[in-house]
C-alpha cells in the first residue's frame, strides 16, 4: 500500500539582503517522489531590477523556522521587475511534518 503523503507547506518571504532584493512566493505546493520531494510553485520579482541571470535559494525548515532541513538553487534567465516565474525543485528528502518553504537571493547581474 503506498504511504499517503501527508504535509503542509507554510510559505514565508524573505527579502534578500544583497542588493536589497526582495522576492516573493506563491502557490507552493509539493510532491512526494519515492525518496524525493519536488517542491513547485511561482516566484515573484519585487526587487525593481531586471536580472539577465539570477539564482535564488529555496530554504526548507521545518514547521517553526528555527532547523534548516534542506537548501537547493534555483536559477532563471532575464528575470524581469515585476515579473512572476515557475519553478519546480528536486530535493532528496522528503518531509512527515509541516514545512516552512523561503526563497533568498543568491547571486545576480
Amino acid at each position: 500500500m503506498k504511504r499517503a503523503f501527508i504535509a503542509m507547506v507554510l510559505i514565508a518571504v524573505i527579502c534578500g539582503v544583497a542588493f536589497g532584493a526582495s522576492f516573493d512566493l506563491k502557490n507552493v505546493s509539493m510532491k512526494e517522489k519515492g525518496q524525493w520531494t519536488e517542491i513547485l510553485g511561482q516566484v515573484v520579482n519585487n526587487s525593481g531590477k531586471d536580472y539577465k541571470v539570477i539564482y535564488l535559494r529555496l530554504n526548507v525548515y521545518d514547521k517553526y523556522g528555527n532547523k534548516l532541513l534542506a537548501s537547493e538553487l534555483v536559477g532563471f534567465q532575464n528575470f524581469m521587475k515585476g515579473q512572476t516565474r515557475t519553478f519546480s525543485e528536486l530535493f532528496h528528502e522528503t518531509w512527515k511534518e509541516t514545512i516552512k518553504v523561503e526563497v533568498e537571493f543568491s547571486s545576480g547581474s
